[in-house]
């Protein structure tokens, strides 16, 4: 496994220890998701998404999907250190010792910060509600006109989240110390672009339905 694998193991550990108790248990699809939001609120903190380790793509359900994501799912549940059980995950004992090593390593530790970010939003918020509003982050809204997985967060394709961060920081500081605060706002925002999509489109639909008045 390469080193991208490993930050992703962390990652992994990190939400599901977090979650799993508040949530009930927490599934691979919003272990998914959340280190997407980890990733996002990183940038908005000027973490390239370069420096995060690892990719994602937009899966063909619109969802953000990482590879190494779903290998480190693989070798915890392997390694004895997660139990899965009908895509919800659990720690073990061995996982709970893992975390607690790695919590204070270099490699791992400057990430706690964004994980505890997105996960705190999972418990402000539905993991359904923040993947509704993630529709509209640019570039998953970017890629969502391609049938096929498409890269997230590639150089070049950032500038419209950027200028969303940059709306964003102007109302929340960028070094504000709670990273749930200009994470709910900025999903909310995102929530309500899509509120108003779908009333623009049932208003196009009401008008073309409507009755000729010169017939």
């Amino acid at each position: 496994m390469g080193a991208e694998t490993y930050q992703a193991a962390f990652d992994v550990l990190s939400i599901t220890r977090r979650l799993e108790q508040a949530l009930d248990g927490v599934t691979r699809a919003e272990i998914h998701l959340l280190a997407y939001v980890a990733c996002l609120l990183a940038m908005f903190r000027r973490v390239p998404a370069a420096e995060w380790g690892y990719g994602f793509i937009r899966s063909q359900w619109g969802a953000p999907f990482s590879a190494e994501i779903e290998g480190a799912l693989v070798m915890l549940a392997e390694g004895g250190l997660v139990r899965i059980r009908r895509e919800t995950l659990a720690m073990t004992t061995a996982g709970e010792e893992m975390l607690g090593f790695l919590d204070g390593t270099v490699e791992h530790g400057w990430r706690i910060q964004y994980l505890e970010g997105a996960c705190d939003s999972a418990l402000a918020m539905s993991a359904g509600v923040i993947r509704d509003a993630l529709r509209q982050e640019p570039g998953l809204r970017r890629a969502s006109v391609h049938h096929e997985p498409r890269n997230l967060l590639g150089a070049g394709e950032d500038a419209a989240l950027y200028e969303q961060f940059g709306i964003l920081s102007s109302v929340v500081s960028v070094e504000v110390s709670d990273l749930m605060v200009p994470s709910v706002l900025w999903l909310s925002y995102l929530k309500e672009i899509q509120r108003l999509e779908i009333e623009r489109r049932s208003n196009e639909v009401g008008l073309n339905e409507a009755p000729n008045q010169s017939e």
